[in-house]
């Protein structure tokens, strides 16, 4: 994180910027892609305002307080947010002091996995958009047997403690997710064709 200083009615204010995908939470990431949703109604500055906003924690109406100069070093600390985000993939992911285990296997669904995603992607076209919730689904706990644990409606509690997670821990996640798109949409088609 970069430390930038200025100042607003003859207070000094500290905020803290990322540096990079590293430092940005999925809560963040989240934040980001709702406003590219609605990027058409926007310019490039204020685009580059609202991102500024979300990353810093400042309140927009202060962001519009800060001296060109300072804006312009922000900007350049947060370029990264134009990029895609580089992430290699994991296995795992610590949340709160617990480790959680990626599951990755779109073979072999349950129907609680089926219906929960179903419900989730159906909300919104953009996956990216419900990213917290569908790790409540793909991030999971070891039995003492050491198999993951099997996916139940509780799980989706867990959503609130995920958006905490750094975007570049799960990220690679959500890519994969996308690739076995197809995978899935069969086992989604079977399970709808059952239900017929």
């Amino acid at each position: 994180m970069v430390k930038l200083n200025f100042e607003i009615d003859d207070e000094i204010k500290t905020y803290d910027i990322p540096e990079n995908w590293n430092e940005v939470s999925v809560e963040q990431f989240m934040a980001i892609m709702a406003l590219n949703d609605v990027k058409e109604d926007k310019n490039e500055i204020e685009l580059s305002m609202g991102i500024i906003s979300i990353l810093t924690g400042l309140e927009l109406e202060m962001v519009y307080m800060i001296p060109v100069d300072n804006f312009n070093q922000i900007q350049n600390v947060l370029k990264f947010t134009y990029e895609e985000v580089k992430a290699d993939l994991k296995e795992s992911v610590m949340v709160d002091g617990e480790e959680y285990f990626i599951k990755n296997d779109f073979n072999n669904l349950t129907m609680g996995e089926v219906i929960s995603l179903e419900t989730i992607l159906g909300e919104h076209t953009n996956p990216y958009k419900s990213f917290d919730r569908l790790l409540c689904i793909f991030l999971r706990k070891k039995t003492d047997k050491g198999n993951l644990e099997t996916f139940k409606s509780t799980f989706m509690a867990r959503a609130e403690a995920f958006k905490k997670i750094t975007i570049a821990d799960v990220y690679s996640l959500m890519v994969f997710f996308s690739d076995g798109g197809t995978s899935l949409d069969n086992n989604m088609k079977v399970s709808s064709e059952s239900q017929k």
